[in-house]
């Protein structure tokens, strides 16, 4: 889930992508308003533009929260849900998002955005439509990951750097262990019940992008088909 990550630049161009992510982290184009404004604004989600601003020793109610979320997420093992994008150019995508854990989901974006994202439990595969291009990246190098892995663990290869209350939301700033200073990623939880509503990611340059889910179904069982990728033979690709 987050943002610094080596992509190829058809993901900077078409997509602005960064993270899902959930995150997961992937962050592709996608304004504020109306629908963010239903789990948490922006500002109150925003991760801080210097990640590490607050950082320091967790509270014992901080830890507490961190790990009920930590449960939470490991407890989420099918996921089905619409997802609203914006980004601070004020750009707006919507789709649908599958995931199955470990290792697998998929970001269905609607027209007229071209792109498809499919996490098949070793590669990233970004694929767009109308440049017909695919870019395959290592699943365990990208944003994804975090929110993919077996185990959940808010600690180690990650830092939490703020735990927050805003009226009846918690967010839970993160960033990167190694790289502090590439960016941070902010979940956004309702409390009770606890549930995954929004997440934030901002990169080393302030950009900002923010992910809304709606109309989550937890538990159902998804086809295998939803996280296979076959990629098309182009005989006309541009060049």
């Amino acid at each position: 889930m987050f943002p610094r990550v080596r992509l190829p630049a058809v993901f900077q161009t078409r997509s602005a992508a960064a993270a899902l992510l959930l995150g997961a982290g992937l962050c592709l184009t996608a304004a504020p308003g109306g629908a963010l404004a239903q789990a948490a604004t922006p500002q109150a989600a925003a991760p801080s533009g210097n990640p590490t601003r607050g950082m320091g020793p967790l509270s014992a109610d901080d830890r507490a929260i961190v790990k009920r979320a930590e449960e939470y997420l490991n407890g989420i093992q099918t996921m089905e849900a619409r997802f609203t994008q914006v980004d601070s150019a004020n750009k707006r995508a919507t789709g649908k998002i599958y995931l199955s854990r470990p290792g697998r989901m998929r970001f269905e974006y609607d027209p007229p955005v071209p792109v498809l994202i499919v996490a098949n439990g070793r590669h990233l595969i970004h694929y767009d439509r109308d440049l017909k291009t695919a870019s395959y990246i290592n699943q365990r190098d990208t944003p994804a990951w975090f929110l993919l892995s077996p185990k959940i663990e808010m600690q180690g290869d990650v830092t939490v750097t703020e735990v927050a209350r805003r009226e009846d939301r918690i967010l839970i700033t993160l960033i990167k262990t190694s790289e502090p200073n590439q960016g941070a990623v902010t979940l956004v939880f309702s409390e009770n019940p606890m549930r995954l509503e929004q997440w934030a990611v901002s990169d080393a340059q302030g950009v900002v992008t923010y992910v809304t889910l709606r109309d989550a179904t937890f538990g159902t069982p998804i086809a295998n088909e939803r996280f296979v990728f076959d990629e098309p033979v182009w005989t006309d690709r541009p060049r």
